[in-house]
């Protein structure tokens, strides 16, 4: 037979042994939650090397607006120059008009350009936020696994006074 708690402890033993049980059963639980988070956020990285992926490409892409843009520039200047020689030069303004239809061509190229620009943005933005709050989550879990710890301590720390001699 078990000695008798001094009369001052806050719980009993099987009152801590049941706490210490439902914490256990909690913990398991976060656990499993914990792993859940662990593949998603296995997942969500290899989306971030995805994600790199895209903006190595999105930079790639943004070179090349950038010398298109130059190159737009470059024929808008082309264009003006045919238009003032037009009267004199039949060939320039073939020239024109074909530089015109590229041109057009680049702006509806620009343009698709700026909308994949922006999902990618939006996308990323995306996995900035999925990636917070798997943080929180993991933050919660370890707070609740030194909860457990300090609960263990605690009932180990019961059973040794109970074990112990009074007086």
């Amino acid at each position: 037979m078990q000695p008798p708690l001094p009369s001052d402890l806050p719980l009993t033993l099987p009152e801590l042994q049941a706490e210490n049980d439902r914490l256990r059963l909690e913990l398991a639980e976060y656990r499993e939650r914990l792993n859940i988070q662990a593949d998603t956020i296995r997942e969500l990285s290899g989306q971030a090397s995805a994600g790199t992926v895209i903006r190595s490409y999105y930079d790639l892409q943004n070179d090349e607006l950038l010398r298109l843009r130059e190159y737009i520039r470059e024929l808008m200047q082309r264009a003006e120059g045919a238009a003032s020689r037009e009267a004199e030069l039949e060939k320039q303004v073939s020239l024109s008009v074909s530089s015109s239809y590229q041109l057009d061509d680049i702006r509806s190229q620009y343009n698709h350009l700026q909308a994949q620009l922006s999902d990618l943005q939006d996308r990323l933005q995306d996995l900035y936020r999925q990636q917070a709050a798997i943080q929180q989550q993991a933050a919660r879990v370890s707070e609740l696994e030194s909860q457990l710890a300090m609960a263990e301590e605690e009932i180990e720390l019961l059973k040794l006074r109970q074990a112990s001699p009074p007086g």
